[in-house]
């Protein structure tokens, strides 16, 4: 009788044993997601993407390109209750359009910058093409040359993918009116070498006569240009 209360108790101690073991096992098991393997897919999905800018508009409006960053907060908004935030710097750039446009091309710079995504923390400068001045002409204006961009994209892998942007300027200073336009972010340069696995050449001999005349028909959609000075010639990897 002994004998068979002992061996009961060991076969329920080893039972309760074997349970407790895969419990503790599969908490073991649970870990926090890394987000910084996840994607935020910033050119790879096509909806509209809501930003936020908040900066200094008056020191924007009046600085001129290349000159020293600006501090600013850009805000990503996901849903109608997420976002995302973090503290970067920006400036003007451009040529033409830095002397004429009331917003000109922003260089953003996200050097310093953790979002917690791997696209977005692999980035530092994104540069930005926001509506030259305000007004349903300028805003058809961007609308076109962005349509541009995709429909470059559909003729060949190595061009400049873009996304297409929301985007709320407020002023950090409270001194200016907060204005709401449309814009888009074009893809880095390393980005586009990196999955297209090209490298950049560089060359200052570059000009239209050095572009192949059936390729150039299909790049004159917009005014002509004299000089090179916005192509970027990559050449693919033979490595």
């Amino acid at each position: 009788m002994k004998n068979k209360s002992f061996f009961l108790l060991l076969l329920l101690f080893m039972v309760f044993a074997q349970v407790f073991g895969h419990e503790n096992s599969s908490i073991t098991l649970i870990s926090v997601p890394d987000t910084s393997y996840k994607s935020f897919r910033l050119f790879e999905d096509n909806e509209l993407l809501e930003i936020t800018l908040r900066f200094d508009l008056k020191a924007y409006v009046r600085s001129k390109a290349n000159e020293q960053h600006l501090k600013a907060r850009i805000t990503f908004h996901l849903s109608e209750t997420d976002s995302l935030r973090e503290k970067i710097r920006l400036k003007r750039r451009g040529e033409f359009r830095n002397t004429y446009c009331v917003y000109p091309p922003i260089e953003l710079n996200f050097k310093k910058a953790d979002f917690g995504y791997s696209d977005l923390n692999n980035i530092s400068e994104l540069k930005l093409v926001p509506q030259c001045r305000l007004g349903s002409e300028n805003q058809n204006y961007v609308l076109k040359e962005y349509l541009i961009y995709k429909l470059f994209n559909e003729l060949t892998d190595t061009s400049f993918r873009v996304r297409l942007l929301s985007v709320n300027f407020i002023d950090s200073e409270n001194k200016r009116k907060s204005v709401t336009q449309y814009g888009f972010f074009i893809e880095p340069l390393e980005m586009l070498t990196e999955r297209t696995n090209a490298i950049q050449i560089k060359t200052s001999a570059l000009t239209q006569k050095s572009i192949v005349p059936e390729i150039m028909d299909r790049l004159a959609i917009s005014s002509t240009v004299s000089s090179a000075r916005n192509v970027v010639v990559i050449r693919r990897r033979t490595d």
